[in-house]
This record gives structure tokens, C-alpha cells and sequence, in this order.
């Protein structure tokens, strides 16, 4: 009785002989089958003699000149040329001349091909990996330009598009000059200004639409300019409403600003067309000429949302 070793090791020598043996075989009959299809495999004894006694009738119609077209449907895909005798040399040389599509009167005879050339399709398709059917779908794909040109005077029925978009652009310009903007800016009422002389700066707006506050920071040279005090800077009529009142705040900053902010309290509407928004004085010190700029400038509807406006600086000359 074998022990656990022996078995072990005769299944270890055993079983990758049988595995091998099992592949061989599966090989071998893929083999035979691929040589089946192409037709490399001889036919057998039994075969033989009827592809030969089939051959035979047809023989004398290759003699006829109509007849002859039909020769190709007499030789099997399986059929070799050294299984037909020496008298059938004469039908295989019209097999082969015949086996051209061209030559054929009938599609059902084209198929048939010599003896030798079926190998080598077979071998084509099955390295391509594509079935020998598939030539026949080229037919309907042939149709498909013939319907897309049918379609073609349908489209070509519509307008150019050129056409259709001449009148929205031509349009467009007249659109665009009825929008207003608004524009805010600075008016010195004394220019040139004279070293030592205090003038008045105006902040004007115009073609306002229910405006109901501005901020703004109006920047100064102060080597040049110096904001005065005496008169202060007052608020303009425009936002001016002694009933619901008008919030007016002007707060100087040491690098030259002047932070301005207008606001209606208790409106009901806003303001609109144009006015006076407020008005700053300042003294000459140094003779040049100098910008008073409005940055980080907004015009406020009711909802403290921006207005579209547009805020324009000035240029000032201080004189001796």
C-alpha cells in the first residue's frame, strides 16, 4: 500500500501528462477543422468517386461555348487536385479560368472558386476576424447616400441665414442710443484760482433716473489744496428732503480724501433729472495745476443697488 508521499508525487508526474495530452488533442481536432473549412483536408475513398462520376456528365457541355459558364458548380470546396483523374485536368483548368465573379453569367455560380484559391480567402477572413457574409451588407449602406440626397432640396428650400439676421442687427444701433447714463462730476466755480484764495468745487449730476444716494471719495492734492472748514461743506439741493430728511455725512482722511456719503431717509421716490449734489471749499496754497478725482464712486437706487452713471474728474489751475 502506497503511503501519502508516493501518491503525491505519482500524481505530480501523473497529472501534468494527462493535462498536456488532453491540450494535444483538443489542438489537433482545431486543426482538422481549420483545414476542413479551408479545404486543405482530401476528401476520403468514399467521397471521391462521386465527386468524379459528378464531373463527368458535365464534362462534354464544356465542348458547347454556352455551356461552359456553368462548369463552376461542379467541383466541391473539399475537392484536391490530386484526388481527379488525368482526364478531369481539362474541367479543372475551365474551373479555374471560370472562377472569375466577371466570367459568370449567374451570382449563384460566382461563390464557387478553384481548387486552390478557397485557402486562401479562408485564411483571410479568419485572420481578419470577420465573417464572409459581411460583404453582403455593403448593399444597404449604398442606399444611405442615395436618401440623403433625396433629402438635400429640403434643405436647400430654406433661406439663407444671412437672410433671416439682417433685421435684428440692423436694429441694434438704435437700441443702443436710446440707453441714458447718468454722469456725475466736479465743476470748480473758480478756475484758475489764485495762491491764497478760497473757491468753491460743485458735485453735479445729470440725467439722474430714481437716484435715492451717492457715495463717493473725492481725492485732493494736499500740497496744493487744503480742505477748508470755514464755510463747511454743505448739502446740494438735489437730495435735499425736509420732510423724510436726507442723510449727509463729509469726512475728511489725513492722505487727502474726502469721504462723502448722501442717502434720502424715509423717500417714498427717488430723485430724477439734474441738480446740485454738494458742494466742498478749498484754499490754494502753491501755484500748478492739480486733479480733484471722484473714486470708489456709486449712484444708490431704493434698494441700495448700483445705478449705471458715469463720474468725471477736473482739472484745476492754481495761479500767483
Amino acid at each position: 500500500m502506497k503511503s501519502e508521499p508516493d501518491r503525491l508525487d505519482f500524481l505530480i508526474v501523473v497529472l501534468p501528462i494527462l493535462l498536456f495530452g488532453l491540450l494535444g488533442f483538443q489542438a489537433y481536432e482545431y486543426i482538422q477543422m481549420d483545414r476542413q473549412r479551408a479545404g486543405a483536408l482530401p476528401v476520403s475513398s468514399e467521397e471521391s468517386p462521386a465527386a468524379a462520376d459528378e464531373q463527368e456528365p458535365e464534362s462534354p457541355e464544356s465542348e458547347s461555348g454556352d455551356a461552359a459558364t456553368d462548369l463552376p458548380t461542379a467541383p466541391t470546396p473539399d475537392a484536391q487536385p490530386g484526388d481527379v483523374g488525368a482526364g478531369d485536368t481539362e474541367a479543372q483548368s475551365a474551373d479555374t479560368v471560370t472562377a472569375d465573379p466577371g466570367a459568370t453569367d449567374s451570382p449563384a455560380e460566382s461563390p464557387a472558386p478553384a481548387a486552390g484559391e478557397p485557402a486562401a480567402d479562408a485564411d483571410q477572413a479568419l485572420d481578419e476576424g470577420e465573417p464572409a457574409a459581411a460583404d453582403t451588407d455593403q448593399a444597404p449602406a449604398t442606399g444611405e447616400p442615395a436618401a440623403a440626397e433625396a433629402d438635400q432640396p429640403a434643405v436647400e428650400a430654406l433661406p439663407p441665414i444671412a437672410a433671416r439676421t439682417e433685421a435684428p442687427v440692423a436694429e441694434q444701433p438704435d437700441a443702443l442710443q436710446e440707453i441714458v447714463r447718468t454722469e456725475v462730476l466736479l465743476e470748480p466755480r473758480t478756475n484758475p484760482a489764485k495762491v491764497g484764495e478760497v473757491f468753491a468745487v460743485d458735485v453735479i449730476i445729470r440725467d439722474a433716473s430714481e437716484a435715492f444716494g451717492t457715495v463717493f471719495h473725492l481725492r485732493y492734492d494736499t500740497r496744493l489744496l487744503q480742505l477748508n472748514e470755514d464755510p463747511r461743506s454743505e448739502l446740494g439741493p438735489f437730495f435735499e428732503d425736509p420732510e423724510g430728511g436726507t442723510r449727509f455725512n463729509a469726512a475728511p482722511l489725513a492722505n487727502g480724501k474726502l469721504v462723502v456719503s448722501i442717502m434720502l431717509a424715509h423717500a417714498s421716490e427717488g430723485r430724477s433729472g439734474d441738480g446740485r449734489l454738494a458742494t466742498f471749499y478749498f484754499q490754494a496754497l502753491a501755484p500748478g495745476e492739480t486733479r480733484l478725482d471722484l473714486i470708489q464712486s456709486a449712484l444708490r437706487d431704493r434698494l441700495n443697488r448700483p445705478l449705471a452713471a458715469v463720474f468725471s474728474n477736473a482739472t484745476l489751475l492754481i495761479v500767483e
